[in-house]
């Protein structure tokens, strides 16, 4: 399940700033499906777009916003796959 997308973004903007939260699903040796989530923040620098892993101030509720949104996607998704394998969730 190793995939080079991920299966799922989330993304809020600010003026000239944008908090981008990327959902990947891996799977591991004994086929249990876990994810995963990374995040970047990305910036106008005069004319070209930049892309960086700090955070000022400002990116901070952009980033508490895509994390929740990251967070709920993965609990539905571990809740799905409990009920396809018969656990109850």
């Amino acid at each position: 399940m190793s995939q080079n997308k991920p299966i799922k973004t989330y993304k809020h903007s600010t003026t000239g700033r944008s908090v981008e939260a990327a959902v990947w699903a891996n799977e591991s040796e004994s086929g249990n499906v876990f994810y995963s989530t990374t995040f970047t923040v990305q910036y106008r620098d005069g004319e070209e777009w930049k892309t960086s892993k700090g955070y000022g101030v400002s990116d901070l509720y952009q980033l508490i916003r895509c994390a929740t949104d990251a967070a709920a996607f993965i609990f539905f998704e571990e809740m799905k796959q409990r009920r396809e394998l018969g656990e109850a969730a």
